[in-house]
């Protein structure tokens, strides 16, 4: 049960930021709304943090090549932000969401290629119906735009 409240909470969460920066693209750069997306973020990671370690739980040694996949992913994922803040611009909100949601299915793949973390057979029913889900729920939206735009 708490894992479906976290997972309500955090897709609340997603939706309200994501619409939060279409507002603020319409004024500034995606650029600078993809800076202000992780500049925002800062606290709630120093409270994870906090957390892990009032509970006593250790965050294990960081060697350099860990540093270098970290540095790796934040260029990948302020590139990839940016395209999506870029796609706000665009008429397509749900279309550029949509995009954005189906991350799941990279990650898994990405994950089984490069880094030998594979998922069950049940993973990967899930991670298809979670894609195919976010899928049936858009093409109603995009429609519904197509209409509005022509």
């Amino acid at each position: 049960m708490i894992a479906f409240i976290l997972s309500f909470f955090a897709g609340s969460l997603q939706s309200v930021r994501n619409g939060l920066s279409k507002d603020l693209a319409e004024g500034i750069s995606p650029h600078s709304v993809t800076f202000l997306r992780f500049f925002f973020a800062l606290p709630v990671v120093g409270i994870y943090i906090a957390i892990l370690f009032l509970f006593g739980l250790e965050l294990g040694t960081f060697t350099s090549k860990f540093w270098i996949f970290c540095i790796g992913i934040v260029f990948a994922q302020s590139i990839a932000t940016s395209l999506l803040v870029y796609l706000f611009e665009f008429e397509f909100f749900t279309l550029s969401v949509t995009l954005s949601k189906i991350e799941a299915i990279f990650v898994a793949i990405i994950g089984s290629f490069f880094f030998s973390e594979y998922l069950s057979v049940f993973g990967w029913v899930m991670v298809i119906f979670s894609v195919l889900g976010i899928i049936i729920l858009t093409i109603p939206k995009l429609k519904t735009q197509q209409k509005i735009n022509l």
